[in-house]
């Protein structure tokens, strides 16, 4: 692809605008990568939905407990683990494990306004929207799903891979391509 200097003045242009370029977090995603690596060494002959798997309800109750949430027992995997799977990931004192996406979304929101007033504090998750930042690894892409959130994590510069659980009942590894618009990006400020 030739590139001329219309191309290269805008594609400049866009980088300027985006006024802030995360640091991201490779133990993120080394950890993601690694779970994902364990979830399908540990799939059995079950014929059926990966999260009903005998193999993967340990791994799911481990999810869960990054939550302090009680009551995978009586859940089990009718209930959405998505959140979970973040909150096991990022593992961070600055993160606020959940059950749902909503509760570290909102977290991040209230970051970004101290943020605006002058209070940011390192170490906190905040959100931007898609113009306003340059993603990386380790960040989380979230948008609206059935009535509610999810949250993936970027795998790469500009998110163009996420990881995410609950996907299909499975971790899956995708294009963000095959992933609804994103609404937002979290990323944790520097320490």
């Amino acid at each position: 692809m030739k590139i001329t200097r219309h191309n290269l003045q805008t594609l400049i242009h866009e980088e300027l605008d985006r006024a802030y370029r995360s640091l991201g977090s490779p133990e993120t995603v080394a950890k993601a990568l690694s779970t994902y690596v364990k979830w399908n060494e540990m799939r059995s002959d079950y014929d059926g939905p990966p999260e009903r798997d005998p193999s993967h309800q340990g791994m799911l109750r481990k999810f869960w407990s990054a939550t302090e949430e009680e009551g995978w027992e009586e859940t089990g995997p009718n209930e959405p683990w998505s959140a979970a799977f973040v909150s096991y990931i990022e593992d961070d004192p600055w993160f606020t494990p959940s059950i749902r996406h909503a509760d570290y979304i909102h977290d991040a929101i209230v970051s970004r306004i101290r943020m605006e007033q002058g209070y940011p504090e390192s170490g906190e998750h905040v959100a931007f929207s898609p113009e306003e930042i340059i993603p990386a690894p380790g960040d989380k892409r979230c948008y609206p799903r059935d009535g509610g959130n999810h949250c993936d994590i970027c795998l790469d510069v500009d998110c163009k891979t996420v990881i995410g659980g609950n996907i299909g009942d499975d971790i899956a590894i995708r294009s963000s391509d095959h992933a609804p618009s994103v609404a937002m990006f979290i990323t944790k400020l520097p320490e």
